[in-house]
This record gives C-alpha cells, structure tokens and sequence, in this order.
C-alpha cells in the first residue's frame, strides 16, 4: 500500500472536492487542562493526519495520510505523532 502525503491545495482544480478535515480536541493524559491538541482526521475518522516518528531524517518528515491508532480506554488515547498543536503565526 503507497503512503499518502498531505499537501496543502493552494489553488484547488473547479473539478475536484477539497478534502474536508475533521478536528478532534484532544488533552493528553497529564497534559494541562488548558492544552489544545487536534486529532486531525477525515470524515470516516478512520484515517488521518500522522506526523513522522522521532528521529526520522528530514527529508522524510512530510504529514502522512494514513489508518490512526486509537487506544481502548476512557477517554481514549492517541500516539504522540497523531496529535497537531494549530497556533497563529
């Protein structure tokens, strides 16, 4: 199965749907109350946005587009690599 990357569309093509991205806030187990991480997925939330594993190269850390891991628990945990902190430029 090929990886799939995220791009950002810059100028969408008129014939092709933007993806829409679902965003879950997420407050990691020990994190401060007032931390705002995303789980950022799409609409079937099967599969998201996943960064790369500490320690890859730099050439290889492009967003991946793939199946996310979810932790059974209550509330649910997420791998470090699936959780995007958005702050304004």
């Amino acid at each position: 199965m090929a990886t799939e990357l995220v791009f950002a569309i810059l100028q969408p093509n008129p014939d092709e749907k933007p993806t829409e991205w679902n965003l879950l806030k997420h407050i990691p187990p020990g994190a401060p109350h007032t931390a705002q991480y995303l789980i950022i997925s799409a609409d079937d939330e099967a599969k998201g946005w996943v960064s790369s594993e500490p320690g890859t190269p730099s050439e290889e850390t492009q967003i991946q587009f793939r199946v996310l891991i979810v932790g059974k628990s209550d509330p649910p945990t997420y791998p470090l690599n699936q959780l995007f902190e958005i702050v304004p430029a």
